[in-house]
């Protein structure tokens, strides 16, 4: 896996439908006018951590999914963001739009989280334990962007890094 995943998955071409559960919004089924996720970005330097999805239209609600799937220490047990395998989870919501581009019909949104080194540090939509600058976290995350309509409707979904069947999206992006 490259040290790098979050960077790989952006601004990749869209793969043609596997013939798992396809809606009439998911660009894994390479459907236009409806909104899908054309590219995803995750970064971390300094203390900040950026993530970042371009939709190929206006979109509404972003919901973000950090799982630390390839953590095998069970390190969380006692907290509430982690997953019953005992690694750590965090979910983010509150993207701001940062750039919508008539001419090419793109809508960028970002979130900003501080970068935290402790499990009771972390808060949602705030800080992050994940320093996806750190090889070793970057190859045991799996990440998942959900996009909603402007009117509030599913949209789209895309996963990818270490173990995307951990998430119920069939949007691979690892395969983009």
């Amino acid at each position: 896996m490259k040290t790098l995943l979050l960077l790989g998955a952006a601004a990749l071409s869209l793969a043609g439908c596997d013939g798992a559960k396809c809606d009439t919004g998911d660009s894994a089924c390479g459907v236009s006018g409806d909104v899908t996720i054309k590219s995803m970005d995750g970064i971390c330097s300094g203390a900040t951590c950026s993530w970042e999805v371009v939709t190929n239209g206006e979109s509404g609600m972003v919901e973000l999914d950090l799982a630390e799937t390839g953590d095998t220490s069970g390190s969380c047990q006692t907290d509430p963001n982690c997953s019953p395998e005992g690694f750590w989870t965090e979910f983010h919501d509150e993207f701001n739009l940062v750039d919508f581009d008539d001419s090419a019909g793109t809508e960028t949104k970002e979130i900003n989280l501080g970068l935290v080194s402790s499990f009771d540090q972390q808060v949602q939509n705030e800080t992050t334990i994940f320093d996806v600058s750190d090889p070793t976290i970057s190859n045991q995350l799996t990440v998942l962007y959900t996009v909603y309509d402007k009117d509030g409707a599913y949209a789209d979904c895309a996963v990818f890094g270490h173990d995307p069947s951990y998430f119920d999206c069939a949007n691979n992006a690892n395969l983009w």
